[in-house]
């Protein structure tokens, strides 16, 4: 059997100096940021191993932003909008994201773990090597997204849509899927429990029996 990619952890050192949101410039690197509110003046912005600790982005507008070899923990990205982000080589730790807009975006080598992700947003996003682990989505969007190595592991997607996103590959046997929206098409490779399967195809209006009479 084919093992699974480890994904690549970000790149960053022990001791990072504090910073705040003040006149940032274009490009920021090594820096902490903690117990701050963010309004939306990462907008365009580059963050290079950095460390955001209890950072509250909720509500803010931010729109192509990188973010390379960062950690976030326990953040609040509650109803923000950081559409067209890029992400490579981070993790998202304990953060609560209800209703964030992370549309249009690239994802690579990035870690969720026990994030609050319902009703986020994450349409038109291409997604490699992207691990949701220990997390809640519920009624969440992951339509017409690119994906490859996209884990999902003890995470709850219940009402999530995965509409014209192709699922070869993905292990849905520890998640909850119920009530998820797919395509028979799209499911071609994805890895699920009998039960499961079982549960998709009703989804899609087939009638599964036990017995031919």
């Amino acid at each position: 059997m084919k093992q699974k990619k480890k994904i690549d952890s970000p790149e960053i050192s022990d001791v990072l100096e504090e910073s705040t949101f003040a006149s940032l410039g274009y490009r920021t690197e090594g820096k902490r940021f903690e117990n701050l509110q963010e309004t939306g003046t990462v907008k365009g912005k580059e963050f290079y191993g950095c460390a955001f600790d209890k950072v509250d982005f909720s509500n803010a507008k931010n729109r192509n932003t990188g973010f390379v070899d960062c950690v976030f923990n326990h953040c609040d990205f509650s109803n923000g909008y950081f559409t067209e982000v890029v992400v490579r080589r981070a993790i998202f730790k304990n953060c609560r994201m209800t209703g964030c807009d992370f549309s249009f975006g690239t994802l690579q080598d990035v870690v969720f773990q026990g994030c609050q992700l319902d009703y986020t947003n994450f349409n038109s996003t291409k997604m490699q090597y992207v691990r949701y682990q220990e997390c809640r989505m519920l009624e969440g969007s992951m339509s017409m997204c690119k994906q490859s190595g996209l884990q999902f592991e003890n995470t709850v997607l219940n009402g999530t849509e995965l509409l014209q996103t192709s699922l070869k590959g993905v292990d849905f046997r520890t998640a909850q899927i119920d009530g998820i929206a797919v395509e028979m098409s799209n499911l071609k490779g994805a890895i699920m429990t009998m039960e499961q399967a079982a549960a998709c195809a009703q989804l899609l209006g087939i009638i599964v029996k036990d017995e031919f009479h």
